[in-house]
């Protein structure tokens, strides 16, 4: 242990100090957010550290087998019993949030436009709304709260903010889609909850939507 060797005025100055700066540095707390990154470390995000993690890695193919590396997801509930389920409910209560880097053939990549990535989750351009009623979709009353071009020296896709009614009420959708330089990935990051809950905590998932990093590697 390093010792000490001011005179003892000093010394005691120095442990006031020291213990000033422990009173401040616990009166701060732990951050309100936390980091995580793919397994590719290609994509990090924050979130706040009262959402919980409910799973991540690699996802499987529809058949059950592994999917190809480089693929990855994570998300995260804010629910008081958080549950996978809750990223494809109609109704969330607390914001649920997926993150997912999606491996795609680069011919894919190369043809895909923004309005390929703003239709990634569900139809939000007019074309994709209609095919998609055609077919039997339910979500009505459509709103989009925010369309924005975004592009950066790893990657360039779009961030869209937009609404349903899916049965059940309004259900607010923020999210960000981006295809990598390469043309060999998808970067995907989606938060949605009630209407009510989005207006709730629409600071926390505008925070976590902004930090969303597409990486150089």
């Amino acid at each position: 242990m390093r010792r000490w060797s001011a005179p003892p005025v000093r010394r005691s100055a120095g442990f006031a100090a020291l213990a000033l700066a422990a009173v401040l540095l616990s009166a701060c707390g732990p951050p309100s957010y936390r980091f995580t990154a793919s397994d590719a470390d290609d994509l990090v995000v924050k979130v706040p550290r009262s959402w919980n993690l409910v799973n991540s890695g690699v996802p499987p193919n529809s058949d059950g087998s592994p999917s190809e590396a480089g693929n990855w997801f994570a998300v995260y509930d804010a629910d008081g019993h958080p549950s996978i389920d809750h990223v494809g409910a109609a109704h969330a209560k607390a914001p649920v949030a997926l993150v997912r880097t999606l491996v795609i053939p680069k011919e894919t990549g190369q043809s895909a436009t923004d309005d390929d990535l703003r239709d990634f989750w569900l139809p939000v351009t007019e074309k994709a709304r209609a095919d998609a009623t055609a077919k039997g979709f339910i979500g009505t009353s459509f709103k989009l709260l925010d369309d924005e071009h975004r592009s950066t020296r790893a990657a360039t896709g779009v961030h869209v903010v937009f609404s349903y009614d899916l049965g059940d009420g309004r259900e607010v959708f923020d999210e960000v889609a981006m295809k990598d330089k390469s043309n060999t990935r998808v970067h995907f990051f989606l938060v949605h909850c009630t209407q009510a809950c989005y207006d709730s905590n629409q600071q926390a998932i505008s925070e976590s939507v902004r930090s969303f990093t597409v990486r150089l590697t």
